[in-house]
């Protein structure tokens, strides 16, 4: 499996949406106590939206790791970046997906 990273982000299918601004731009405005999943499938998500609506670089999100810093490690070489899929079914059955890196 490839890893994500900065560099492969402009080769991404049209449909995957990515970071509309330079990630070296974006100041840490939030503490995040823990990395897992919930966080990033959900808050982070919104958060991501709130930057792209305002434009406002000023909230970045630090998470800190309380237990163990393995999930830290796993996205260090990818910059840090990950995916979320979103599942939905439409009206006739068939299964959706709405990616973002």
């Amino acid at each position: 499996m490839t890893r994500l990273h900065p560099s492969q982000l402009a080769g991404l299918a049209p449909d995957v949406t990515q970071p509309r601004y330079a990630r070296t731009n974006l100041h840490p405005g939030i503490v995040h106590l823990g990395t897992g999943a919930f966080h990033r499938g959900h808050l982070a998500v919104v958060n991501e939206a709130a930057i792209h609506a305002s434009d406002d670089l000023r909230w970045g999100t630090v998470d800190v790791a309380l237990q163990t810093p393995d999930l830290c490690d796993t996205l260090a070489p990818q910059a840090r970046l990950y995916t979320v899929t979103l599942r939905d079914i439409a009206q006739d059955g068939s299964s959706t997906d709405d990616r973002s890196a």
